[in-house]
């Protein structure tokens, strides 16, 4: 039987409705982000498994500061290129 990957689809959506609408983009890929990181490797497509790792991992590069957590750290860091670039990424997702 053929996985529907359905959780993947999912969390997919959440994660590219949180880019939408107004707001601060930081917050947006912050919220984003996290939701990208609720995947499991067995709930994502193979093919796609390589993105949601990349986008992970470019979101791990700084350590936590008081109560903002790692992602939002390493988000804050990031030059308006660098956000501008995991946006696409999300959406491409």
């Amino acid at each position: 039987m053929r996985p529907t990957y359905r959780r993947f689809k999912e969390l997919r959506e959440k994660a590219q409705d949180k880019l939408k609408g107004r707001g601060v983009l930081e917050q947006q890929l912050t919220d984003a982000v996290c939701e990208i990181d609720m995947m499991h490797e067995n709930e994502v497509p193979e093919y796609k498994w390589g993105s949601v790792q990349s986008i992970i991992k470019s979101c791990r590069t700084h350590k936590a500061e008081g109560d903002e957590g790692i992602f939002r750290a390493s988000i804050n860091k990031m030059t308006y290129e660098q956000l501008k670039s995991l946006k696409r990424a999300i959406e491409l997702l």
